[in-house]
């Protein structure tokens, strides 16, 4: 009989071998080998980089929708059978045409293994600790941005980015199936058929809001946009985060080491920040956690000295970890478990659209001025933003219409 905890640990292992840490998080490394090798532009590499996370903001509702309906192992067993094969295609590429496709490709499936297509189950099967379920779930997106991070690296260091590319794809594809095959629950469907003793709903509400009721009220518009800020700061410096350091001076091996604190932060953000939900308001944790974004930002803006890069990857990973708990918690919380794929599904469009502006931004300013510098600093202003919206966004069963 599968217990409710191994489900938390399924999810979590899912969530580590897939298209956050392997794709969103870690791809950045392979920037200035593929620019080198093939004459692009951090412009062009970018695009590639946009074009997925345009696309996958396009299917994430449909993915959540799916694993209401048909249950959340079918889902991701299918994503991470052709994930990991359209990862490694990346590693074949000689034309600038070819690696679009890829990406748009890779925007299609690599959603299947990530939020949408796992988090739906845990409401289900927790009732208390709900909190603690997801630091365990969300945890695996920092063990695995960590391991991705230093994987890269050394493999980059010895074999070449080719290589590296396919040697993560086949362990994606072993870990990936092992998992979904071995630790989730087959039920058709979540809330449907999984024992009685482990379904168990939200304390806050039996049966939560519908879908259409969700998006009517303001609550939603206001959590959506503002974990999209914070993603867009978060993505935006820790895709440029390795370009950053070697054009300061960095080698290629020591930038990925730096960057690796960014997944260990993570991590750390994830398993701390979900106890602390299941003992704090939400209200006062997330404007806290946000306000270190800004302060990272603001480091990075100021000067490269000393500590300051390890400060900043720290901070960075701690933001984006504290929101991996933060935003499915808000969402779970105030709209219960009726529609909760789908709602969350919808929700994360916003979060993918998120995750295209902060490297396209940061990007750009790049072009434009020769420094990241006033991107990162316009980054803390919206990171200022993030923090209001999440602390007013109100109650959506009292708004709901």
């Amino acid at each position: 009989m599968i217990t409710r905890w191994q489900v938390a640990a399924g999810t979590s292992i899912g969530l580590a071998v897939g298209w956050g840490p392997f794709f969103v998080l870690s791809f950045g490394l392979f920037q200035k080998p593929i620019i080198t090798e093939l004459h692009w532009s951090r412009a062009e590499f970018s695009l590639g980089f946009s074009v997925a996370t345009v696309i996958a903001a396009l299917v994430t509702t449909a993915i959540g929708a799916l694993a209401d309906r048909y249950g959340v192992k079918k889902v991701t067993l299918a994503g991470t059978l052709v994930f990991p094969f359209v990862f490694a295609s990346f590693s074949l590429m000689h034309s600038y045409g070819a690696y679009l496709v890829c990406a748009a490709v890779l925007g299609i499936v690599g959603p299947w293994t990530s939020y949408p297509a796992y988090l739906p189950i845990l409401p289900i099967w927790f009732k208390r600790n709900l909190g603690g379920a997801f630091a365990i779930a969300s945890s695996g997106i920092g063990i695995g941005t960590a391991a991705a991070s230093i994987l890269a690296g050394l493999l980059m260091a010895h074999f070449g980015w080719r290589s590296a590319i396919a040697a993560m794809a086949a362990l994606l594809l072993v870990l990936g199936v092992t998992n979904v095959v071995l630790m989730l629950p087959g039920q058709a469907a979540a809330g449907v058929t999984a024992p009685a003793a482990n379904v168990q709903k939200l304390e806050i509400d039996s049966t939560g809001l519908s879908f259409r009721q969700a998006i009517r009220t303001g609550t939603f518009w206001k959590l959506s946009i503002g974990f999209a800020l914070v993603t867009v700061v978060g993505i935006g410096v820790n895709f440029h985060f390795a370009a950053l350091l070697t054009d300061r001076g960095f080698s290629p091996l020591h930038a990925a080491e730096v960057a690796s604190l960014i997944g260990t932060s993570i991590l750390f953000a994830r398993l701390i920040t979900g106890v602390l939900l299941d003992y704090f308001p939400l209200r006062v944790i997330a404007p806290a956690i946000i306000v270190g974004q800004a302060a990272s930002v603001l480091l990075l803006a100021g000067g490269w000295r000393g500590a300051t890069p390890y400060v900043a990857a720290c901070l960075t990973g701690i933001t984006i970890g504290g929101e991996g708990n933060l935003m499915p918690y808000a969402f779970s919380h105030q709209f219960g478990v009726k529609a909760y794929g789908k709602i969350y599904g919808f929700a994360f469009l916003f979060f993918n659209l998120g995750t295209l502006a902060g490297p396209l931004l940061l990007g750009a300013v790049f072009a434009q001025e020769g420094t990241y510098a006033p991107g990162l600093v316009g980054f803390a202003g919206l990171s200022a933003a993030a923090a209001a919206l999440i602390f007013f966004s109100g109650n959506a069963r009292r708004s709901a219409v």
